[in-house]
């Protein structure tokens, strides 16, 4: 659910003048947009989730899914906040293409640089304490690693009460930059031809 996508439909959408066919609709484009990332996402999560599902049965006896049920609330909302917040980064990665021409370097870099700091290839409790303080006020923190810990217990109480907090606070702000950002780069979006 992580996994980029709508950067890099929007940035081909400014490039190509195809964000002209949105723009004059009557639907709201950011609506629109996540409906069809959510869409994309589902089907490739189809196949994943008969995997796991073959791999639970075959090992039952082994997994332990939640040792509290009381997390699962707070599991699901930090997913959705995860989702969000890296659905408004994308939009804003996207948006560049509003300035740049060429934006697929950019796109790949972000998408690495975004991974690293979000925890996917290791957890973030492994690097030093003063980066690690400064990395759970930034938004990535709450893409991958901070669902991870609730979803295996490690965040419980005031600390998952303030890491809700501040990933709700992040999907706030990033939606209000983006919005911000998308207004100004509507004014400098020109398209030709029909």
């Amino acid at each position: 659910m992580m996994l980029p996508g709508a950067e890099h439909s929007m940035m081909s959408e400014i490039k190509s003048g195809g964000l002209s066919k949105y723009l004059i609709k009557p639907i709201n484009y950011f609506v629109y947009n996540i409906f069809l990332d959510l869409a994309n996402k589902l089907i490739n999560l189809l196949p994943i989730t008969i995997c796991f599902i073959g791999v639970g049965f075959l090992f039952h006896k082994y997994i332990i899914l939640f040792n509290n049920i009381m997390l699962i609330f707070p599991l699901l909302l930090s997913i959705v906040f995860a989702y969000l917040i890296r659905y408004f980064i994308g939009l804003l990665l996207g948006m560049v293409a509003f300035w740049l021409t060429e934006v697929s370097s950019l796109y790949v870099m972000t998408t690495r640089i975004i991974a690293f700091l979000s925890g996917v290839y290791f957890p973030l409790f492994l690097i030093p304490s003063g980066l690690y303080k400064i990395i759970m006020f930034s938004p990535l923190s709450y893409i991958c690693y901070f669902p991870s810990m609730i979803a295996i217990g490690e965040m419980r109480g005031q600390i998952l009460l303030t890491g809700l907090v501040i990933s709700g606070t992040w999907v706030l702000l990033l939606l209000i930059i983006t919005i911000f950002i998308w207004e100004i780069g509507l004014r400098r979006y020109e398209s030709f031809g029909g």
